[in-house]
């Protein structure tokens, strides 16, 4: 399977090159993408159509590794002060701002999240809020929750995993770079 699609190896950078990347990072994905099809997909027929290959599916796989990998640049980037005529900027968060950016950020996960959202949230975690306040009820198993809210424990599962992944979105480096107190690597936003 493999070596039918190496035979395209140039069409395969060059879909690359025209999507942004340079000629060694083009290199670099169409390996990573032999050794992913390789390991990854287990079903076959969606690389080949018989004896051809699927070039829609490569296309999309490369696609999808090249905007990864600019996503993780982005991430990266590295600015040298000295290169702008800023010398020795020191500037350390201390305990008490990197605990304000971290309780800020999780109030913005809070306000988008969707109010089924944010009681199914409350439920789980044992919180009864009303408007006379709140009040810490037992922690309730996903069938009991799943019987409150009227739906299936699959679709609990499913919507808290969804809520996890917005936090986790939107804190997952600032939260490890907290609790390895490296404050100053905390972004603002």
């Amino acid at each position: 399977m493999l070596s039918k699609i190496a035979k395209h190896h140039k069409l395969w950078v060059n879909t690359l090159l025209k999507l942004g990347a340079d000629k060694e990072l083009a290199q670099d994905l169409v390996q990573d993408m032999y050794i992913r099809l390789n390991d990854l997909v287990k079903n076959k027929s969606n690389i080949m159509y018989g004896d051809d290959v699927n070039k829609y599916y490569i296309y999309i796989t490369l696609r999808n590794l090249y905007f990864t990998h600019l996503r993780h640049q982005k991430r990266n980037i590295m600015v040298e002060f000295e290169d702008y005529g800023v010398e020795d900027i020191e500037y350390r968060y201390d305990k008490d701002e990197a605990d304000s950016i971290i309780l800020e950020k999780i109030i913005d996960v809070f306000k988008d999240l969707s109010p089924y959202e944010m009681e199914l949230l409350q439920l789980n975690f044992g919180l009864l809020i009303n408007d006379e306040g709140a009040k810490h009820i037992d922690s309730l198993s996903m069938d009991k929750l799943a019987s409150i809210v009227d739906s299936s424990k699959g679709h609990i599962f499913y919507k808290m995993k969804q809520i996890k992944g917005k936090f986790k979105d939107a804190l997952e480096e600032d939260a490890i770079d907290y609790f390895n107190e490296e404050y100053d690597k905390i972004r603002l936003n």
